[in-house]
């Protein structure tokens, strides 16, 4: 989403994020927020839910950028 910054909460359960090139984990309670410049990827590696709001702007026709092997590295 090349342009559009994302805000993530955490509402329960763990999420792992990379941006860029960090990788972390998100508990409950936790805001991550993301620029619009930023690779980005959210996903659980857990056995339990994980439960998520994502606030971003609404656009007509959202930008989609794909880098090959982003979590390649990890």
């Amino acid at each position: 989403h090349p342009g559009q910054e994302e805000v993530y909460f955490v509402i329960s359960g763990t999420a792992t994020f990379k941006i860029d090139g960090d990788v972390f984990e998100a508990r409950p309670q936790t805001a991550v927020r993301v620029a619009g410049d930023a690779f980005r990827s959210v996903h659980n590696d857990t056995d339990d839910e994980a439960e998520l709001l994502i606030f971003s702007p609404r656009l007509d026709e959202p930008p989609i950028e794909k880098q090959d092997d982003f979590w390649a590295s990890t």
